[in-house]
């Protein structure tokens, strides 16, 4: 059986805003506005972020041809380390492979319910029994997820929603 690789193609989290604030209508000449005004309790009740990570990836033989279609089984890993230690998530999967492409949505089986307090962690992957593929790939922010970041942060301060 010859050794498979795996090309990683896009990695991407993603952060996602809610304001709840009023909405501002600007009139056209001679019409009225009135305020509308939400009134939400819980914002955590409002909307909850998925707990999942999109992944895309490419299978190839030792010679870098993609491997046949069909199914795989896939096991996936985070570390918060580059090399040793012990994931803090994991799952298993059985994907479909088409020209050496796959999609799967990291969290669909086991939720990814927290990750390191220093936001640094590594991903691996494991074809069927076969060893964990190295090296590990670096998940990082996307830019959008920076606004979320900013927006927890105005939040705890006590700064108005919605408001930058």
């Amino acid at each position: 059986m010859k050794k498979l690789l795996v090309f990683v193609t896009i990695v991407a989290l993603a952060g996602l805003t809610w304001a709840i604030d009023d909405a501002v209508v600007a009139p056209n000449q001679g019409a009225t506005v009135t305020a509308i005004t939400n009134n939400i309790t819980a914002a955590t009740d409002a909307i909850t972020i998925p707990r999942m990570l999109s992944y895309q990836g490419r299978l190839t033989d030792s010679l870098g041809k993609p491997v046949p279609d069909g199914n795989y089984q896939l096991t996936f890993r985070l570390y918060p380390d580059e090399t040793g230690g012990t994931p803090f998530w994991n799952e298993a999967q059985t994907v479909t492979v088409r020209n050496g492409l796959f999609s799967a949505l990291l969290g669909a089986v086991t939720p990814i319910n927290a990750v390191p307090d220093n936001g640094v962690m590594w991903f691996s992957l494991q074809v069927g029994t076969g060893p964990e593929l190295t090296p590990r790939l670096r998940i990082v922010s996307s830019a959008y997820s920076f606004l979320s970041e900013k927006a927890q942060t105005l939040d705890q301060n006590g700064a108005v929603p919605g408001r930058f």
